[in-house]
């Protein structure tokens, strides 16, 4: 079968896979700071999505940020001088009423309610806590939120990774007010034991945003800045389905550790694909490239990312 004829066949099956779909929105989540325990509360059912998110609460001179996501987890962290310690867990919301459990088996519960037009008002255990978005916030619009939703709730199946030879272990996502941008990243099965395989999306507010971040000029602040140290070398390849302008690429030889990595990417409006992935590399050294082999499927992942991501965005 040729390379043309395989990019088909993961469209074909990507464009089924996706008019089976449901539409799960699903995401909140409350601090817990106490390491007290005791008898669960009454248990919500349901999630509120208004409360997808970054929020901060001003405590001591600092804050509380918590860090909400749309598969009902929480994170939280203290950036006051009060040493409470970090948190996480599941949560659950509906009509008023919240409940969660962290991970430390302590629960928690109470009523909530949306004070117009930023501010998360919650009661627990610990009080009544007004919670609000960072000041200069600039949450994604309405199409950006849904967006990331679906692309954390509906991650691609069983049979649309294999064809990229690996499978899904967890689709994660996590947004920043700040800056405008929400990130769902889809870890898989390594392709080589030991060295991460994943696929990211990164969501800007803005298309010019996601331009900025493929610019490999920009310092510090694009695709290339979390590769592992190394010799790397930059590329592109011209479009090919279903890409419609070239794809970029950046490799990076570790001789010392033995292993070769590449990253693809690809900007899609105000979306930026991203593919990483790594392989063992005996007797490398610093001029030589990764293997036609990782260097095609990495192109598979990222060819998948795009696809999917064309799919639910038409949802």
């Amino acid at each position: 079968m040729s390379h043309f004829h395989r990019i088909l066949r993961v469209v074909e099956v990507l464009s089924s896979a996706a008019t089976a779909g449901v539409s799960v929105i699903v995401g909140l989540a409350l601090l817990v700071v106490s390491s007290a325990r005791g008898d669960e509360p009454g248990r919500a059912v349901g999630i509120d999505p208004e409360i997808v998110g970054t929020w901060e609460l001003s405590v001591n001179g600092g804050r509380w940020v918590l860090e909400v996501s749309p598969r009902g987890t929480y994170e939280f962290h203290s950036e006051a001088a009060d040493g409470a310690a970090p948190s996480s867990g599941r949560f659950s919301a509906n009509a008023g009423k919240w409940s969660l459990q962290a991970t430390n088996g302590y629960t928690d519960g109470g009523p909530y309610y949306i004070l117009p037009p930023d501010t998360f008002v919650a009661t627990g255990r610990l009080g009544t806590g007004y919670w609000r978005h960072p000041v200069n916030a600039a949450p994604l619009d309405q199409n950006g939120q849904r967006l990331y939703r679906l692309l954390v709730t509906e991650p691609p199946g069983a049979d649309i990774w294999s064809m990229a030879g690996t499978a899904l272990i967890k689709a994660t996502g996590s947004t920043s007010p700040p800056v405008g941008q929400a990130v769902v990243t889809y870890e898989l099965e390594p392709l080589v034991t030991g060295l991460p395989t994943n696929v990211m999306l990164r969501i800007f507010p803005t298309t010019a945003a996601a331009a900025a971040y493929v610019d490999s000029t920009q310092l510090f602040a694009n695709y290339l800045t979390d590769l592992p140290a190394g010799v790397t070398t930059n590329g592109h390849i011209d479009p090919i389905e279903p890409f419609d302008h070239p794809a970029l690429y950046a490799s990076t030889i570790q001789s010392k550790e033995q292993r070769g990595w590449v990253r693809w990417a690809y900007q899609e409006g105000r979306v930026v694909i991203l593919a990483t992935t790594g392989e063992a590399k005996p007797r490398v050294y610093d001029n030589d490239s990764i293997s036609d082999d990782m260097f095609r499927k990495g192109l598979k992942l990222l060819q998948i990312g795009e696809i999917w991501l064309k799919q639910k965005a038409v949802q």
